[in-house]
């Protein structure tokens, strides 16, 4: 009945469509991120100067944390099922990984076998492993 003005697209042109609209947005949420880290760092030298009260700080905090939700509530609607597969597997793994980590630091800690827990040094590693196993995903090492 209504024959469109245009020729469908092939398969190979919708799949490079595809992953040019994901590359795309992948760079717009790199610099986005980029920008709110800089925001975040420029308020808390205002904080630190006196120039910017503690409640403004707390709020914009709130906002990148909101943003943050909502960029990965967007993320996650974008991304096919095998990407968000290979996301949910490397998370548990992280997960897993800052568990044992944790926990094991923190037994060890209080026996005083290591120095004290390092938070810091445990989410690096947790992030490491998230990468890790990510990218085995990818490799297709299952």
């Amino acid at each position: 009945m209504t024959k469109p003005n245009e020729p469908a697209l092939s398969g190979e042109e919708r799949f490079r469509r595809k992953r040019r609209r994901f590359w795309g947005f992948y760079v717009a949420s790199v610099l986005a991120s980029m920008a709110v880290a800089g925001g975040l760092g420029l308020a808390a030298g205002l904080f630190e100067n006196g120039d910017l009260p503690g409640g403004a700080v707390i709020a914009i905090w709130i906002a990148a944390v909101l943003g943050f939700a909502w960029f990965s509530w967007w993320w996650f609607r974008r991304i096919d099922e095998v990407d968000l597969l290979d996301n949910l597997w490397a998370s548990t793994i992280a997960f897993y990984a800052y568990v044992i980590a944790f926990g094991s630091w923190t037994i060890l800690g209080d026996t005083q076998l290591v120095p004290p827990v390092d938070h810091g040094l445990i989410a690096l590693f947790s992030v490491g492993v998230l990468v890790l196993a990510y990218l085995a995903r990818k490799l297709g090492l299952r």
